[in-house]
């Protein structure tokens, strides 16, 4: 994945991000921010994951945990 690949994917889930969640992140409760900040994280990580599967190997769509390679 490119950087700016990774810069537009990273601003979609922002965009995407729900109201709540954005109330949260400003939070002075700090359990609350916490929550908010890992929910952030796991949208951030569940589009990179994608994203990275999406754009393996086209043959088998897989990339080789053993060895790394494509």
């Amino acid at each position: 994945m490119v950087e700016n690949e990774l810069v537009v994917l990273v601003g979609d889930v922002l965009k995407r991000t729900p109201a709540w969640l954005r109330r949260e992140l400003s939070s002075t409760d700090d359990a609350m921010r916490q929550r908010a900040e890992a929910a952030l994280t796991a949208m951030i990580a569940a589009a990179v994951s994608s994203a990275v599967r999406s754009s393996a190997d086209p043959v088998n769509g897989l990339v080789s945990r053993s060895t790394g390679i494509h």
